[in-house]
């Protein structure tokens, strides 16, 4: 995956700097994810969400074309290849994390609207937790990329509540179904 790696402690310490053609590579598996199995297609996310961390060393060109399919990928809500739908929900959520990873809301801010589409249509309160975990990877101690943005405020709004009401619905069950029969109900939180 890298045309160096990193190098850790020492002197002279730098982070690894991401191989392009196999950054290529990753990139046409996902932008053809219909002609790849799921498998093949989980290990080029991972490789894309890994080279993601480090772009600083690509060609904007690249990373350009990475962001573009990725993007797609993330706003294709059809399983592919006869997927089961929570498996690609994940595959999805690991193109969200890669996408965030590159640190840019994107032209017109479609990042920031899919993750925002990711959070009102996935089914898994687990998978709406972590895209909307992902919104924070726009924000840093430097730099906060939303004070130069024009987001939809309402529609962000709108999902985030939806979001909290029925993480709070959720709990609230538990918690019922517990003070009904300790014993017998417990299991961990979507959060843990």
């Amino acid at each position: 995956l890298d045309d160096e790696y990193a190098l850790e402690g020492g002197a002279n310490p730098r982070p690894p700097k991401p191989h392009t053609n196999a950054n290529k590579a990753l990139t046409q598996i996902v932008k053809h994810s219909d002609r790849f199995s799921p498998p093949i297609v989980l290990g080029a996310l991972i490789g894309l969400e890994r080279h993601a961390e480090y772009h600083q060393s690509l060609a904007p060109d690249a990373v350009k074309e990475m962001s573009a399919v990725l993007l797609k990928f993330v706003s294709n809500d059809t399983p592919i290849q006869g997927m089961d739908a929570d498996a690609y929900a994940w595959l999805r959520l690991r193109a969200a994390s890669a996408l965030a990873n590159l640190g840019s809301l994107g032209d017109k801010n479609e990042v920031h609207d899919a993750l925002i589409t990711l959070i009102s249509t996935s089914k898994s309160l687990d998978d709406r937790c972590a895209a909307a975990g992902l919104l924070g990877s726009f924000k840093s101690d430097k730099e906060n990329k939303y004070d130069k943005v024009k987001v939809d405020g309402p529609a962000t709004t709108k999902a985030l509540f939806k979001l909290a009401s029925d993480l709070s619905a959720a709990e609230l069950k538990r918690a019922d179904d517990f003070e009904r029969n300790p014993a017998s109900t417990y299991s961990p939180s979507p959060l843990s």
